[in-house]
C-alpha cells in the first residue's frame, strides 16, 4: 500500500465529529476493500494496436450503425442508467455509454442518466452522498479509515438491508419514472436496492434474461485497478470490467464466469479514435504541432500537462508551482523553452495564483524558461492530451485510461485510499509511469523524463499497450443489443 496519504492531518474536532457521523451512517459502512495479486494488474486482454491505422480501421468496424427489427418499428427502448455524482468519473462513463449508443444505434435508445440519490431519495445520509464524498475526497485519512475499517462482513450486510429499507420506495419511484427495458449501473452503491426491486416474486420475468429479473440489470465498472465487492452483485446480467484485476475481484465474488467480461473502461468519445502519431513513428511531429497550434501553445517546447479533476484536488498548485519552477531553471541553463499547461478545473484560487507565477516566469520569451498556460475546466481534454508529452495527475481511472489511449505516461500525486490505490499499481507495473505525493519529487522526475527521450518513447508505446480506445463502442455494442432484445419493461412486469 502507499501510506503518505494516510498520513493527512485533520483538526481534531473535524476527525471525532466526522469519525462518530460516518460509522454510524450507512454511507461509511457500504464501502469494504478487495484485495488481489498484483500480478494480476494488467490491460484487459492483449493489445491489438500495431499502429494507429490498425486502430482506426478496428473502430471504423465497430462504429457501424445496427438497425433492429425493434427500432425498426419506431420504438425506442429506455435504457436507464443509474450513477450518483460521487466523482466526475461516473456520469463521464454514463455520457459517453449514451453517446456510443447514438452512434451504433441511432434513434433507437433513449438513455436516461440518472443521479439516483441527488435526484430521488430523501432520506439521510444518501441525499447528501455528494457532499459528503466531497468531504472524504479532501481527507484521505478519514477516506482510508472508511474504506478500510468497513471491511468487517457484517457491516456491509447491515448497510446493504439498511439502505434498501431507506431508499427502496425512492428507487422505486424512480424506475416507475422511467420504465426502463434495461437498467445499467455506473456506481457501486446503487447495485443492491436495484437488484432487489427487480428480483421481487411479482416482478421476476424468466423468459426476458437468464437472471429471471423484471427487465435485464448490467454492472459497468468504472474503476480500474482496484475496486470494493459493491460493484459485483450476483443478480447483475452482466459485468463489465476493465482489467484483469477486477475480472479476478469479480470472480471471487461469486459471479460467473459468464456474467464477467473484460473490455475496458468507457471513456469521451474524443478518446475512441487512434490516437494521434508519437514521435517515433513519425517525422515532424506534425499532429502534434497541428494541435499545439490550434489550441495556441508553442508547438516545439517539450510539455507537460498538470491536471487536478474538475474541482481542481490533489493539491495541484504547489504541484505546479514546483514543476513551474524546476523546469524553469531547466529551460534557462539549457537554453531551451520547456512547456507546462496547467488545468485547474473549478479551482479559481489555484488558477489566479498560477497564472502570477507564469506572468512572472515570463512565459520563456527570451528563447530559454518556461512557458506556462492556466486554464480552468475544459470539455476538450482529448485535445490537451493530444498535445502534451508527460501527464501529472491523480489516480482518476477515468482520467489514466484516457491518458493510456493517447499514448501519454503519467505521473501520479495523489489517490484515494483503497479505491485509487490499485490504479497506481496498474500505471507503475504496466510501464507508463511513477507516483511520488511530493511536489518536489513529481517536478524532478518530470525533469528527468524530458531529459531522456528513449524514456519517454519507451513509456508512450506502454501506455499504448495498456490503452482500449474501442472499449466504449464495445460496452455500449454489447449493451445496446440486450436492450434492443428486452421484450418487457418494469411496469410491464409488475
Amino acid at each position: 500500500s502507499h501510506p503518505a496519504d494516510l498520513g493527512a492531518t485533520m483538526r481534531p474536532p473535524t476527525k471525532l465529529l466526522a469519525i462518530l457521523l460516518l460509522w454510524v451512517t450507512p454511507a461509511a459502512l457500504a464501502f469494504r476493500p478487495s484485495r488481489v495479486a498484483r500480478s494480476a494488474l494488467r490491460p484487459a486482454g492483449p493489445s491489438t494496436r500495431t499502429a494507429p491505422h490498425v486502430v482506426a480501421s478496428a473502430n471504423a468496424h465497430r462504429r457501424q450503425r445496427v438497425v433492429c427489427s425493434a427500432a425498426a418499428e419506431g420504438e425506442k427502448k429506455r435504457v436507464l442508467v443509474l450513477m450518483s455524482d460521487t466523482g466526475g468519473g461516473h456520469r463521464a462513463s454514463a455520457i459517453a455509454l449514451n453517446d456510443a449508443f447514438d452512434q451504433l444505434y441511432p434513434g433507437q435508445i433513449d438513455t436516461r442518466i440518472v443521479d439516483v440519490f441527488t435526484e430521488h431519495c430523501t432520506a439521510w445520509p444518501y441525499c447528501k452522498f455528494v457532499d459528503i464524498y466531497k468531504v472524504l475526497a479532501n481527507e484521505p485519512l478519514l477516506w482510508g479509515l472508511v474504506w478500510y475499517g468497513s471491511a468487517i462482513p457484517i457491516f456491509k450486510a447491515i448497510s446493504d438491508q439498511f439502505q434498501y429499507i431507506m431508499c427502496k420506495q425512492s428507487f422505486e419511484e424512480c424506475l416507475d419514472k422511467h420504465d426502463p427495458h434495461m437498467v445499467v449501473s455506473v456506481h457501486p452503491l446503487v447495485q443492491d436496492v436495484t437488484a432487489r426491486l427487480l428480483d421481487r416474486p411479482s416482478m421476476q420475468n424468466p423468459s426476458s434474461n437468464p437472471n429471471g429479473l423484471a427487465v435485464p440489470f448490467a454492472t459497468v465498472v468504472t474503476d480500474l485497478g482496484s475496486a470494493h465487492p459493491m460493484w459485483f452483485h450476483k443478480k447483475s446480467d452482466t459485468c463489465f470490467v476493465p482489467t484483469e484485476v477486477l475480472r479476478k475481484v469479480a470472480s471471487g465474488e461469486g459471479l460467473r464466469a459468464n456474467q464477467i467480461k473484460t473490455i475496458g473502461l468507457p471513456v469521451r468519445a474524443g478518446f475512441w479514435d487512434a490516437p494521434l502519431p508519437n514521435k517515433e513513428q513519425y517525422d515532424d511531429f506534425e499532429a502534434q504541432v497541428e494541435m499545439r497550434n490550434k489550441l495556441g501553445i508553442d508547438p516545439s517546447a517539450p510539455t507537460v500537462l498538470v491536471v487536478g479533476g474538475g474541482d481542481g484536488v490533489g493539491g495541484i498548485e504547489g504541484i505546479a508551482k514546483a514543476i513551474a519552477l524546476k523546469l524553469n531553471q531547466d529551460g534557462i541553463e539549457s537554453g531551451s523553452t520547456k512547456q507546462m499547461v496547467v488545468v485547474c478545473g473549478k479551482n479559481d484560487v489555484a488558477k489566479q495564483n498560477l497564472q502570477a507565477l507564469a506572468d512572472e516566469l515570463g512565459g520563456g520569451t527570451d528563447g530559454a524558461g518556461l512557458a506556462m498556460t492556466c486554464t480552468g475546466f475544459v470539455s476538450n481534454m482529448d485535445e490537451w492530451m493530444s498535445a502534451s508529452d508527460v501527464l501529472v495527475t491523480k489516480a482518476g481511472p477515468g482520467t489514466i485510461a484516457e491518458a493510456a489511449i493517447k499514448g501519454l505516461p503519467c505521473m501520479l500525486s495523489t489517490y484515494l485510499p483503497g479505491q485509487e490505490a490499485g490504479n497506481v499499481d496498474f500505471v507503475k507495473e504496466s510501464g507508463f509511469g511513477d507516483y511520488s505525493p511530493e511536489p518536489e519529487v513529481i517536478a524532478s522526475r518530470v525533469s528527468e523524463w524530458f531529459s531522456d527521450p528513449s524514456m519517454l518513447t519507451k513509456m508512450r508505446a506502454a501506455a499504448l499497450a495498456a490503452g482500449r480506445p474501442a472499449a466504449t463502442l464495445d460496452v455500449a455494442k454489447d449493451l445496446g443489443a440486450t436492450a434492443l432484445g428486452s421484450s418487457s419493461t418494469w411496469a410491464a412486469s409488475r
